[in-house]
């Protein structure tokens, strides 16, 4: 049997004030077993952020959104939390963070980026900040220099590899580089060189000289 969502919020309330009876803290959630309930979550959310403002102003909205349902919890009481992140985040997105989504002064806007995913809602005491939790951006690699000293000097210099120019101190991503070094009455030289994320890397070549005819 369905339950309403005005019978699972008293059900919900009835959890929570018996968790805050044992730990000083409050929680409301939409299923005391936190299983996913059938439907989309927007279409709750004014009576869901009612729930928070009037129970839980000082804890936050953690909600989740699967095409099978929905489920959140409206909590201040930190090993709650931690229990909706192993559960729901960290399960869905390994190694992700919260990342702030958008803020808004109108409880009416809440609804309309929420999609599938894990999300909080806060409110500041003017705004409401929504985050979503998603994968960690990795950060860009740090750009390096590269030099390379010829013996003779003014000797041609070309890297094989990637298709800009060769120039003294042209940046460059972390990795390997094939540089050809040729003068005339030498011979050619050819050879690889490392560089790491960060790190200015100079190559010194002196070259041989060609046979004599």
């Amino acid at each position: 049997m369905k339950l309403r969502f005005t019978d699972m919020i008293f059900t919900a309330m009835t959890i929570g004030l018996l968790a805050a009876g044992w730990a000083g803290a409050t929680c409301y959630e939409s299923s005391g077993d936190g299983k996913l309930l059938a439907g989309r979550m927007a279409d709750f959310m004014p009576r869901i952020i009612e729930s928070y403002e009037t129970g839980v102003p000082q804890g936050a909205v953690y909600a989740v959104q699967e095409p099978g349902g929905y489920y959140f919890k409206i909590c201040d009481e930190p090993d709650q939390v931690t229990y909706f992140m192993r559960k729901w985040a960290e399960g869905a997105v390994p190694g992700g963070a919260w990342a702030p989504l958008y803020t808004t002064g109108n409880t009416a806007e809440i609804a309309r980026q929420i999609q599938d995913g894990v999300y909080l809602i806060k409110f500041d005491g003017t705004n409401w900040a929504v985050w979503q939790y998603a994968a960690a951006k990795a950060e860009p690699a740090a750009k390096s220099r590269l030099y390379i000293q010829t013996t003779p000097a003014g000797a041609g210099i070309r890297v094989l590899n990637i298709k800009p120019r060769f120039s003294q101190g042209m940046e460059v991503d972390p990795g390997r580089y094939q540089i050809e070094t040729a003068a005339k009455n030498y011979r050619t030289d050819t050879r690889w060189i490392e560089v790491k994320p960060g790190e200015d890397a100079t190559l010194t070549i002196a070259l041989k000289p060609a046979k004599a005819k």
